[in-house]
């Protein structure tokens, strides 16, 4: 998932820390991470966060907390993400209105049970709008969860948020606190002879470092000592009270610091002394450090502390005195103290909340229909990899193949959930079998709404294991027909997988009019088909494929000007019409020695491999070149470097290749079959010849090499051809309406 938090500072404080503590756990879950902060100022959390957590994308809003044009910034950062998670009043209110635009999933956490705007009448009926904005709401403690209800005046959890209500209790890194070595008092300029009290908190006015200021200026001076860390609008009223009460030399300001845990372990009390809270991280921090926590006795500090450190009554320097001095004074009593409080802080183990909060975002990603996109082999992946931003937007999106990089690496870039199901290509009952019994466990585990299957292998299973486990919507996509190249027995046994997949699809989509037509025609289904558009499953990305500058850069490395060059892009088998191809390449070269033969794409030893003769005529011909499968903009130099792309398959469903070839400005010649003979036109942007035909293939390329007017008429024809029926955009559009539809039936 893609997840934004969004919080006003990352300034020291309970909230703040929250928030940078779960992000690198988030992302070991897997999630893609965004922080917005309102006021941008560089903090030592800012600095941790970037540290900790790289690939978390920070967006710095400014410099103040309430700036109302934030709103339409955040609309553009949270259209990126599935679920915007706030901190705070103000990022609370500004999401819930740039919302009414985005439609995102929207979660909250209530850090305190009480904040200034509650005691104005005119907030309330505007929080009570906002909160309903939200999918979650998170109260940090079951006090926090009551206080917030009683404000709104409610009991429901749904009169409130479209979801519910719930109180995940704070937790921090315990191990962190207790483990950490303590820092040297001398670095600070302490002493080790005194007794030190320490509080970890803001200067603002929910804490109440006053009390505890007092406090500590009524003990001996040479015995005790307090720590103040932290920063905030209130340090020039905290350093005139330290005067007031004469205690400059008991008392240091330590100032924002990174080293927290270092500094709660060389004390020997840690003490929060507020006028209210949520739930203190301080307060489990100074737990999990292994020393007696001390709290006053307010809705936020007493849930935790009560019955294992000790409370105070709010405002009582008198009282909190008293209980310092018996720390120093008894040490069994310390030691007994200091126990509980470590007992009670591993109640609140930061791995606990983490695992909370991602239920709550799983739960909230399941109200989206759950469609998984299924293939045989993850190199096919890429057939649906381009659609996935789109296709998240609607659908909780799943990625199913066999294991392989390809899923593995889409899965890692797009944020989807991706599962790994061994699959074999050709037929093999056995491993089919076990493949059928793990996709049936797959879909009972996951009861998706959809599954859409591609390629044949991955149809039969999916189809068959979606109709056993009733899985409301069932496509699959015939990219290509195998059996109508068969004879005997192979061909009556592929054509009976190909009925089974329809009689257990829903929905069946022909890739373009030719496989439909052998569909109908041989009665393997009698369901209404329809081709979406004019064919095609995946589009051409126009743009991309272009003779862009850095692509003619790499093509005129690789182009000799004085040689005619035909490219083939594909595997190396014998379905792909390489047998005769490689033979017609051989007799004209003999004819027409400027000529010359790349073959992109790898060679395959199992499946239908090319004759002995094929194979060492590639390897020693010196004017055809196997240069292996590549990728990116090194294919789209050899393209470019061409004169003449030929593609001479005996089956297809819809070449990808042929409209690559197009949209790079190439002739083409192709055989007469389905796909190839929906794109190619001939004598319009390109030839087509019958298949398995060595002499037609001969003539067609000879034609091409001598006729260069014509050659040149077609090629001009070509990407304007494939840009009028085949753009990525509309074939995709195409797709989604087609989903609409289905969702809307």
């Amino acid at each position: 998932m893609r997840i934004l938090h969004v919080i006003t500072s990352l300034q020291t404080g309970g909230a703040e820390t929250l928030v940078v503590n779960m992000m690198p756990r988030f992302r070991t879950l897997g999630h893609e991470l965004g922080v917005v902060v309102f006021n941008a100022n560089r903090t030592p959390l800012m600095e941790r966060l970037e540290r900790e957590c790289p690939d978390c994308r920070i967006y710095r809003l400014g410099t103040s907390y309430y700036n109302p044009w934030y709103i339409v910034k955040l609309m553009g950062i949270m259209r990126k993400y599935d679920i915007v998670h706030t901190h705070n009043s103000s990022p609370q209110l500004f999401v819930a209105i740039a919302n009414l635009i985005c439609r995102k999933k929207l979660v909250t956490t209530e850090h305190n049970t009480h904040n200034r705007k509650r005691d104005i009448k005119l907030f309330a009926f505007v929080d009570k709008w906002m909160y309903r904005q939200y999918d979650s709401v998170i109260c940090i403690s079951d006090i926090a969860e009551s206080k917030l209800r009683e404000y709104l005046h409610v009991k429901q959890c749904r009169s409130v948020s479209r979801q519910h209500i719930c109180t995940i209790n704070n937790g921090v890194d315990v191990a962190v606190f207790h483990d950490a070595q303590p820092i040297d008092r001398k670095s600070i300029g302490s002493s080790d002879s005194r007794f030190v009290t320490v509080m970890v908190a803001g200067f603002r006015e929910a804490k109440d470092q006053d009390t505890l200021i007092r406090a500590i200026a009524s003990l001996p001076k040479d015995r005790f000592e307090l720590w103040l860390v932290g920063d905030g609008i209130r340090r020039p009223e905290l350093e005139q009270c330290i005067r007031d009460v004469q205690a400059e030399e008991q008392i240091r300001l330590l100032g924002l610091r990174t080293d927290v845990p270092r500094i709660l372990k060389a004390a020997d009390v840690v003490v929060m002394s507020s006028h209210w809270e949520g739930l203190s991280l301080s307060n489990i921090e100074g737990m999990s450090a292994g020393k007696p926590f001390v709290a006053s006795n307010v809705n936020g500090l007493r849930e935790v502390t009560d019955g294992y450190g000790l409370l105070f009554p709010h405002g009582d320097a008198a009282a909190l005195a008293d209980i310092i001095k018996r720390l120093h004074d008894d040490r069994l009593y310390y030691e007994l103290v200091a126990k509980r409080c470590y007992e009670r802080a591993q109640q609140f183990d930061i791995q606990k909340m983490v695992e909370a909060y991602h239920e709550i975002y799983e739960e909230l990603q399941k109200d989206k229909p759950k469609i998984i996109r299924a293939c045989t082999v993850s190199m096919s992946i890429g057939f649906v990899e381009g659609m996935l931003p789109d296709l998240k937007e609607k659908y909780e999106v799943v990625l199913l193949s066999s294991p392989g990089t390809e899923l593995r690496e889409a899965v890692g870039k797009h944020g989807v959930r991706g599962i790994a199901v061994p699959m074999e290509r050709h037929i093999a009952p056995v491993k089919d079998f076990v493949s059928l019994c793990r996709l049936i466990s797959v879909l009972r585990r996951e009861k998706p709404w959809m599954i859409h299957s591609m390629t044949p292998k991955a149809g039969l299973l999916c189809m068959l294991a979606a109709w056993l486990t009733r899985v409301p919507v069932r496509i699959h996509t015939f990219t290509g027909l195998v059996w109508p190249t068969e004879k005997g027995l192979k061909r009556r046994i592929l054509m009976a997988t190909d009925w089974l997949t329809c009689a257990c699809a829903t929905h069946v989509i022909p890739e373009g009019e030719g496989v439909k037509l052998d569909l109908l025609g041989n009665r393997i289904t009698q369901k209404p088909l329809k081709v979406l558009g004019y064919g095609n499953v995946k589009g051409i990305d126009m743009q991309r494929f272009s003779r862009r500058d850095e692509v003619m850069q790499l093509a005129a490395k690789i182009r000799n000007d004085s040689v005619f060059t035909f490219i083939f892009v594909g595997r190396i088998v014998g379905d792909k019409g390489i047998n005769e191809l490689v033979a017609a390449f051989a007799r004209l070269n003999k004819d027409i020695t400027n000529t010359q033969l790349n073959l992109v794409g790898r060679f395959e030893e199992k499946l239908d491999p090319v004759s002995e003769w094929t194979k060492n005529t590639i390897h020693e011909h010196p004017c055809i070149q196997a240069v292996g499968s590549i990728q990116g903009d090194e294919l789209l130099a050899y393209y470019a470097a061409a004169d003449c792309y030929i593609h001479p398959s005996y089956r297809e469903g819809f070449p990808n290749t042929v409209l690559e070839a197009g949209a790079m400005g190439l002739p083409s010649i192709v055989t007469d079959i389905n796909g190839s003979r929906e794109i190619i036109i001939g004598d319009e942007n390109g030839l087509i010849v019958p298949p398995r035909n060595e002499n037609a293939l001969y003539e067609a390329m000879l034609r091409m090499v001598h006729n260069t007017e014509e050659r040149q008429r077609m090629a001009g024809n070509a990407r304007r051809m494939i840009a009028d029926r085949f753009e990525q955009g509309f074939v995709r559009k195409c797709l989604y309406d087609f989903y609409d539809a289905i969702l809307k039936t």
